[in-house]
C-alpha cells in the first residue's frame, strides 16, 4: 500500500512540472509535508526489508494508520495543481476562483 501512496506522490510532482508553477497555490507546501513524511517512512521500510533494523508493532500501527492521512494529503494537493491566484488579488481580499 506505501507503494502505491509513493507512486502517487511522484503522480502529484509530475503532474505539477507540467501543469503549473509552484507558486502561492498550496502545492508547494503539500508536496513538501507528503515527500517529507514519505521520505522518513521510506528509509524505514527499506532498513525494515533489508534485515537491517526491523519494525517495532507499535511503528506498524503508526504506518497504517498514518496511509489515511497521506492519502487525503495527496488528494488536497491534486485539488491545487493549476489552480493559483496572484498574491495583488490576495492581498486585496479578492476571492480565489479554481
Amino acid at each position: 500500500m506505501g507503494f502505491c501512496v509513493w507512486q502517487s506522490g511522484k503522480y502529484i510532482n509530475l503532474k505539477v512540472r507540467v501543469q503549473t508553477t509552484i507558486s502561492t497555490s498550496g502545492v508547494a507546501t503539500g508536496l513538501i509535508h507528503i515527500n517529507n513524511n514519505l521520505e522518513t517512512w521510506d528509509n524505514k521500510l527499506n532498513a525494515a526489508i533489508q534485515g537491517n533494523n526491523p519494525l517495532p508493532d507499535q511503528d506498524w500501527i503508526r504506518f497504517y494508520q498514518l496511509l489515511d492521512d497521506w492519502i487525503v494529503s495527496i488528494e488536497e494537493t491534486a485539488e491545487e495543481v493549476g489552480s493559483t491566484q496572484k498574491e495583488d488579488d490576495r492581498a486585496q481580499g479578492i476571492e480565489h476562483r479554481k
